[in-house]
């Protein structure tokens, strides 16, 4: 029997489904587009300042209108058209880049002019999380969310891998005004890609609550949820924790100038180390799934994402840091995908944006936040410091997670009531 259930996996799955191919086409170039406007934008902060806080102050523009409007996005979404806010979310990239071509080209050294449109992607994000969840999980069949998340996160990595690369070698060739303009391009393909994407009609009826529910209520209703299942509260905690305090990735300008000595170009490789690191992983889980023990290998991955970052921080050669960066990567998408499948399998229909909205606070913001910590912690101890405290905070959060968290520990996907746990 369990022979013949192995014979009838198919790792290609989710992509033969015409919707969900539109949908990757559309996140791929987005995710692209960011990824080398980031590198870009970075090493012209630290060009212009010189100075770590700035390179955090950068993730705190985004963190904070990211995480207060998280929430109402999700409930904003959950009752409209998901498709819809997509597109308004890509509308305004669209105007941040411009922003940012305008200050680069007309406020050369001014800071703040950089700040202002990381401060509207910041909101856009806020929408892009739940939105493109709420999407997904509309136009992929429910025994074909593990399948999805991981061809969505291998798809989303190796537009993570190729972005800063490209963005560091763009910038060190064509300059950052042709860059932008690239990324914008990019941005217009990820809009006309989504809008090819149909998604059953139910999606674009808005949900309504009853009349007896109030704004507030609704708003908070999917941090109730999430609170309520220690699976998901659980794994959105360890991932959080794990980014927040492993965010050596916001230091690599300072890296990649002072200490390996590699300037721009080295900075768009080492940026996407991880990310190739996570791709391979992807490509290995596609066709090697951790179906059984899924819980341990959750623990043991972000235990490894502590150990690669501190073995990162010691390095004093480009090829070491490069190698434990991919490392880096490559556990980091395993509790990826493991998380995303639980978020999938046991959030309702009609709270899909708001699951998504609390996840997105829980992980895409301690991005943010994990650089500005990073950048605080750096202009206090040191660069390499820094690193190396957060690697060993990221492995005392496994610890805690594995001793608090006994339904996490124990998840096994084989199971068929897993979810009910």
């Amino acid at each position: 029997m369990a022979a013949s259930k192995k014979r009838h996996h198919d790792p290609w799955a989710s992509l033969r489904i015409p919707n969900f191919r539109k949908y990757l086409i559309a996140r791929f170039s987005i995710v692209l587009a960011s990824q080398i406007q980031y590198v870009v934008v970075a090493q012209i902060l630290y060009e212009w300042t010189h100075d770590p806080l700035a390179l955090g102050l950068s993730g705190l523009c985004e963190a904070i209108p990211a995480i207060l409007c998280a929430l109402p996005a999700g409930h904003l979404i959950d009752r409209g058209s998901a498709k819809k806010f997509l597109l308004t979310s890509y509308l305004g990239a669209m105007l941040a880049t411009l922003m940012i071509f305008w200050a680069f080209k007309f406020q050369h050294g001014a800071a703040l002019f950089l700040y202002l449109p990381l401060g509207l992607i910041g909101v856009m994000r806020a929408f892009l999380s739940p939105a493109n969840f709420s999407v997904q999980t509309s136009i992929v069949p429910v025994d074909l969310y593990f399948n999805c998340s991981t061809w969505d996160s291998g798809l989303w990595h190796i537009g993570a891998v190729s972005g800063p690369a490209l963005g560091g070698i763009l910038y060190a060739t064509i300059g950052a005004e042709k860059t932008f303009l690239i990324v914008f391009a990019l941005i217009c393909l990820s809009f006309l890609a989504m809008a090819l994407v149909m998604p059953p009609p139910k999606l674009a009826r808005p949900v309504t609550s009853t009349e007896e529910t109030s704004l507030w209520e609704n708003l908070i209703e999917g941090f109730n949820f999430v609170k309520s299942r220690q699976l998901m509260i659980g794994a959105m905690s360890l991932d959080m924790f794990a980014v927040l305090f492993g965010g050596a990735v916001a230091l690599l300008p300072i890296f990649s100038s002072e200490i390996l000595h590699t300037g721009a170009l080295g900075l768009g490789y080492l940026r996407a180390a991880p990310a190739l690191g996570a791709t391979i992983m992807g490509l290995i889980l596609a066709f090697f799934p951790p179906i059984k023990k899924a819980g341990r290998a959750l623990l043991l991955a972000v235990l490894g994402f502590g150990m690669a970052t501190i073995g990162f921080a010691l390095s004093t050669t480009f090829w070491f840091a490069f190698c434990f960066l991919v490392l880096t990567g490559m556990f980091d998408n395993i509790s990826v995908i493991v998380r995303s499948t639980i978020v999938k399998t046991m959030t309702p229909s009609h709270m899909r944006a708001r699951i998504s909205a609390v996840n997105s606070i829980f992980i895409g913001s301690s991005n943010e936040i994990g650089a500005f910590e990073s950048g605080f912690t750096a202009k206090l101890f040191g660069t390499v410091p820094a690193v190396i405290l957060g690697g060993c905070m990221t492995m005392l959060v496994v610890v805690f997670a594995s001793l608090k968290a006994k339904k996490l520990r124990r998840l096994d996907f084989s199971k068929p009531d897993w979810a009910n746990a």
